[in-house]
This record gives C-alpha cells, sequence and structure tokens, in this order.
C-alpha cells in the first residue's frame, strides 16, 4: 500500500511531499519539497474574492462619481494590495489589507447605491465590449472609404 501527504507552505508555494510505502525503510519517510502551482481557490474563497473585489470596485465607482478622491484612492490601495498579494480570498489576509470587517464595506456600498441608484458591473461591461465593437467596426469602415 502506498500513503502520501502533502502540505501546502503559502509562503513560498511549496509542497511538502511525505511518502510512505513499502520500497522505503519502516522506520522513516522520505521527504521532499517540489516546486507547484498554487492549489485552486475552494468554493468559499472563490466566492469571497468575487465579492470583495466586486464591492471594492463599485465603491471605487461611486467615490469617482462623488469627486471623493480621499476614499477612492485608499481603495485603490487596498485594490493594489490585493493584486500584489495574489490574493486568493482568505479571510485573515483580507482583514489584514482592509482593516475591516466586509460588512462595513457592504454597508458603505449599500448608503451610496441607495443615493445614487445602483451599478452592474457585468451590464456595463458588456455594453463596452460592444461600444468597443462598433468603434472597431467604424474605424475599418472608414479606413476602407478613404482608400
Amino acid at each position: 500500500h502506498h500513503l502520501k501527504s502533502r502540505a501546502h507552505d503559502n509562503t513560498n508555494n511549496k509542497i511538502l511531499e511525505l511518502d510512505d510505502d513499502e520500497t522505503d525503510s519502516e522506520d522513516a519517510a522520505s521527504a521532499k519539497v517540489t516546486d507547484t502551482i498554487i492549489p485552486p481557490l475552494n468554493h468559499e474563497n472563490a466566492k469571497r474574492k468575487k465579492d470583495v473585489y466586486d464591492i471594492i470596485t463599485k465603491l471605487i465607482r461611486y467615490y469617482q462619481f462623488e469627486a471623493n478622491g480621499y476614499d477612492k484612492s485608499n481603495l485603490e490601495r487596498v485594490m493594489k494590495d490585493f493584486k500584489e498579494k495574489r490574493w486568493n480570498g482568505n479571510k485573515k489576509t483580507m482583514m489584514d489589507v482592509m482593516h475591516n470587517d466586509l460588512d462595513y464595506f457592504k454597508d458603505k456600498l449599500n448608503k451610496l447605491e441607495i443615493k445614487n441608484g445602483k451599478i452592474e458591473l457585468e451590464m456595463e461591461q458588456r455594453i463596452l465590449n460592444k461600444l468597443k465593437s462598433v468603434k472597431k467596426s467604424v474605424q475599418t469602415v472608414l479606413t476602407n472609404i478613404k482608400k
């Protein structure tokens, strides 16, 4: 029989494999460290990451609309920190970067949505993509007309 256990070290993305099978000595398990890809996000972390990014992105847009440069730049710094740390949705890292619970930001977003109306990021992105496509088509037509 073959038994393998794996431990992930978040600091340097190494995996420690303890391999205990019949080819090893009875009293010791062989260990080796190998480079690996960061394991996929679990569902809870993936959902948290999407929720946090959506909330922060919307808050940044509202602050930009309201000409609130202070809060806008603070949240842009938070997003930059998340990206630099290659944040995977881990709750502890979220708290270290944001210094507030997610509910604090949800409350701020809720108040801004009531005051200014909701921002639909997905719809906005589809519209922007369509406009870019139309712009490219028009540019192609204009280029062909000039020839």
